[in-house]
Order: structure tokens, then C-alpha cells, then sequence
């Protein structure tokens, strides 16, 4: 009777290991997925025009691209959203006035279907 109380004891101390060793490594396979996402480098060329306050915004890639969204960081942590939008062909450049002249240090995030490119005035 005694032998039969202490391999429950046992038995129930291995499925309570067995049950957290599981959750730990289900816990450890979704924080670090197995195959690593990578992405190709946005086909997109940004240029800022210090002068006239406009963008040129080039698609040097092989497909249209798609600008969602323009973000904008200035050096005195003020920040913008322009949510322009335009579909830009192969080879093709449009420029963009955001109506704001930027000043040296701001940050521009373009948001576009395949990725975000970001560029620094200077």
C-alpha cells in the first residue's frame, strides 16, 4: 500500500515537470522563431532639396511602390504625420512640398507597401 501511495507521489511530480518544461519551451520557441525574417533593401531613393523645401522621391526597384504615410522628426522633438499618398512607378520621381521647410537633424520616415525608408536632413 505504502509502495503504491509513493510512485503516485512520483508519477505526479513527473507530470507536473513534464507540464512546465513544456510551457517553458513553448515560451522559448515563440520568443526566438526558428527562421530568421528577412527582408530585401527598399528600392527607393530620397533626396531633400534644402533650398526649395521639396523631396524627390525616386523607386530605383523593379515593381511600383507605394507611399503610405510621411513621418517627420525634427531635431527639437516636435514630429509630423502626412498621410500622402501616391503610387510610384519604375524609374519614375515625384516631388513632395510637406508645406514646412525642415531643418538639418529632422528625421524622415517614409512608409511605403514593402518597408519604411528613413533619411536624416543634412
Amino acid at each position: 500500500m505504502k509502495m503504491k501511495a509513493v510512485s503516485s507521489v512520483f508519477i505526479a511530480l513527473f507530470l507536473v515537470i513534464l507540464t512546465f518544461g513544456t510551457l517553458f519551451s513553448l515560451l522559448y520557441l515563440m520568443q526566438y522563431p526558428s527562421i530568421p525574417q528577412t527582408q530585401p533593401p527598399l528600392a527607393l531613393k530620397v533626396s531633400y532639396n534644402v533650398t526649395t523645401g521639396y523631396f524627390n522621391i525616386t523607386n530605383v526597384g523593379g515593381s511600383i511602390i507605394h507611399v503610405q504615410n510621411i513621418f517627420i522628426r525634427e531635431p527639437d522633438g516636435n514630429a509630423y504625420v502626412s498621410t500622402f499618398q501616391a503610387s510610384i512607378p519604375q524609374g519614375q520621381t515625384i516631388p513632395i512640398f510637406l508645406g514646412k521647410y525642415l531643418e538639418h537633424g529632422s528625421v524622415v520616415s517614409i512608409e511605403t507597401s514593402e518597408g519604411v525608408k528613413t533619411v536624416v536632413v543634412s
